[in-house]
């Protein structure tokens, strides 16, 4: 593991990626592992926070209602944030069957 973690990160992931680093640097966890997952976090944070402002269905620019895209940036981040979680050993302890169910209420909750 390097000492700094990449400049390419946004802030918020930047600030996960340095919280965790200790937790991985005994593994054999590369930085970039690392990155991909606090940006994940990062982004299901962002969205997260999109959504609870704007609502999950929007207004087009012709009148019609649609999805929020924000609501598919969100699932996308959080399956890489429980796959990476696997993957990097974050998930110790949890019941996989559990976690999957409770996962997949959160994604497909109605609006």
């Amino acid at each position: 593991m390097t000492k700094n973690c990449p400049t390419y990160l946004s802030r918020r992931a930047k600030a996960v990626y340095k919280a965790l680093k200790p937790f991985v640097e005994q593994g054999p966890i590369t930085p970039d592992l690392l990155a991909v997952y606090a940006e994940a976090v990062s982004d299901f944070e962002e969205a997260t926070a999109q959504l609870a402002e704007q609502g999950k269905v929007i207004k087009s620019q012709s009148g019609y209602l649609q999805p929020n895209p924000y609501v598919a940036i969100r699932n996308k981040a959080a399956m890489t944030v429980w796959r990476f979680g696997v993957l990097l050993n974050l998930t110790k302890g949890i019941n996989e069957e559990e976690e999957v169910e409770r996962m997949t209420k959160l994604l497909l909750k109605p609006a």
